[in-house]
């Protein structure tokens, strides 16, 4: 009797703070966030292949000292600057693809992004259908800065942020 087996490969995810006042700490272990500090964190998804029927990552900032409701006040065309970025970090309130973004170039593909400031929810969602007839992997990388506010946490008190995907 015969046995077979096949292997599917999966995405990859990361997420974290990325930089603080726009010094590149990453990764950023032990690291603090103060008052009114500028804050980035960087989600990627990597994809083994670029092909999916649609793409959603979804963020949680750590809420109260990080919050979604300056930025859910602009449109779309205010906070997401498109083209990788070169160097730094994103100015506040703004979301910009990182300099290891390939997805991007790759299909051109603008992605959605819905603000909910009253859950302090992110989601930036692909909802086109891309395939690459390629295969090529592919890494979707984003950076997004918030200014921390004058809520203080206890010392030793950590900070959690949470970012999930979803495919189909």
């Amino acid at each position: 009797m015969a046995t077979a087996s096949i292997q599917l490969e999966i995405g990859a995810q990361t997420f974290g703070l990325y930089a603080t006042d726009g010094v590149v700490c990453y990764p950023c272990i032990g690291e603090q966030i103060e008052p009114n500090e500028n804050t980035t964190y960087l989600l990627q998804y990597t994809l083994p292949f670029s092909a999916f029927p649609r793409l959603k990552l979804t963020v949680w900032p750590p809420f109260p000292v990080l919050q979604l409701n300056e930025m859910a006040l602009k449109n779309q065309t205010e906070y997401l600057l498109l083209g990788p970025m070169q160097s730094g970090v994103p100015d506040v309130d703004t979301i910009r693809f990182g300099m290891n973004d390939t997805f991007f170039q790759l299909s051109g593909q603008v992605p959605t992004i819905l603000i909910d400031s009253a859950s302090q929810i992110m989601q930036i969602s692909w909802s086109n259908s891309f395939q690459d007839p390629l295969q090529r992997a592919s890494t979707n990388q984003i950076l997004f800065t918030l200014k921390a506010t004058q809520s203080r946490v206890g010392d030793g008190v950590r900070l959690v942020a949470f970012a999930q995907q979803s495919e189909g």
